[in-house]
C-alpha cells in the first residue's frame, strides 16, 4: 500500500512539473504543449535529468547547470501538487463520486492552484485557463448527461443552477467594481476576479459558492488589514485577490459539510 501511495505522490509531482510550465508560460502567451523546457538564465534546453520532479532540484542543490539559483517555486509547486494528488485520490476512495466527476474535480483543483500562483506572482488571472475550465466543465457535463452517470454530492444541482450561480457570483464582483469606482474613483476588484467568480460558481453548488466567497473575503480582508498594520501596504494599495478566492473555493468544495457542522455546533 505504501508503494502505491508513493507512486500516486510521484504522479502528482509530475503534474506539478507541468503546472510549473503553465505558471511560467501562460502569462507570456507561450504554448504549454510545445517547446522544450529551458534554463531561465542561459536559455539552453534542459536535459532529461534536470527535469525530474523534486529530485533534480535536490541533486543540483537548487542551482541550474549554469550555476544560477533556481526559484523555490519549482520544488514547492511539485511538492504541494504531490500532496494535493494524494488528498484527491483519498477523496475519491472515501466519497461516492463517479470517475468522470472525480477527474473533473482534479482538473478544477489543479487549474485553480495554477491560477493562484500566477495571480500571486504576476497579478493576473489568465483568460486562457478560465476559458479552458468553462469549456471542460460543459464538455464533461455533456458526457455525464449522455452516460446518465449519478452526479452525487458535488454536481447534485441541475446544470442551469450551476450556470446561474456562476453568473450571480460574477454579478457580485461587478457590483463591487461599480460601487468602488463610484465611491473611491477606482476599481476595487479586477475583471479577472469577476471571471474567476463565474468559474467558481459554475463548478460549486450555490451553498459552497456562498461559503467559498465568504472565506475569500474573510481571509483576504484579514491579510490586507495585517499588511496595513505592519506597513507592508498603504491604504489604497491592492493585493491579488485571486489566491484568496481559490483558497476559499477549494476549502468550501472539499470541506463544506465539516465547516457547516462545526458552525452549527458552535451555535449550540
Amino acid at each position: 500500500m505504501l508503494i502505491g501511495w508513493m507512486y500516486i505522490f510521484g504522479v502528482g509531482t509530475a503534474i506539478g512539473s507541468f503546472l510549473n510550465v503553465v505558471i511560467d508560460r501562460t502569462p507570456l502567451n507561450q504554448s504549454i504543449l510545445t517547446g522544450r523546457s529551458y534554463c531561465d538564465y542561459c536559455k539552453k534546453e534542459l536535459k532529461w535529468y534536470e527535469l525530474i520532479p523534486l529530485l533534480s532540484f535536490i541533486i543540483q542543490r537548487g542551482k541550474s547547470h549554469c550555476e544560477k539559483k533556481l526559484s523555490w517555486q519549482y520544488p514547492l509547486v511539485e511538492l504541494l501538487t504531490g500532496l494535493m494528488t494524494l488528498f484527491l485520490f483519498n477523496y475519491y476512495l472515501t466519497h461516492a463520486l463517479s470517475p468522470l466527476v472525480w477527474v473533473l474535480l482534479c482538473i478544477f483543483t489543479y487549474a485553480m492552484f495554477a491560477i493562484a500562483i500566477i495571480d500571486f506572482k504576476d497579478g493576473i488571472i489568465p483568460d486562457r485557463i478560465l476559458a479552458f475550465l468553462v469549456g471542460i466543465y460543459y464538455f464533461f457535463q455533456l458526457i455525464l448527461w449522455l452516460s446518465a452517470t449519478d452526479q452525487t454530492r458535488i454536481f447534485s444541482d441541475p446544470l442551469w443552477v450551476h450556470t446561474i450561480t456562476g453568473l450571480a457570483a460574477a454579478s457580485i464582483f461587478i457590483l463591487i467594481i461599480k460601487l468602488s469606482t463610484w465611491v473611491f474613483g477606482k476599481e476595487g476588484m479586477g475583471w479577472g476576479d469577476v471571471k474567476l467568480a463565474f468559474v467558481i460558481g459554475l463548478y460549486l453548488s450555490y451553498q459552497r459558492t456562498i461559503m467559498g466567497l465568504y472565506l475569500a473575503f474573510l481571509s483576504g480582508g484579514g491579510i490586507a488589514l495585517i499588511m496595513l498594520l505592519v506597513h507592508k501596504r498603504k491604504f489604497g494599495q491592492t493585493i491579488p485577490f485571486g489566491p484568496f478566492m481559490v483558497l476559499g473555493a477549494v476549502i468550501a468544495l472539499f470541506f463544506y459539510s465539516e465547516i457547516l457542522r462545526l458552525y452549527l455546533t458552535l451555535l449550540g
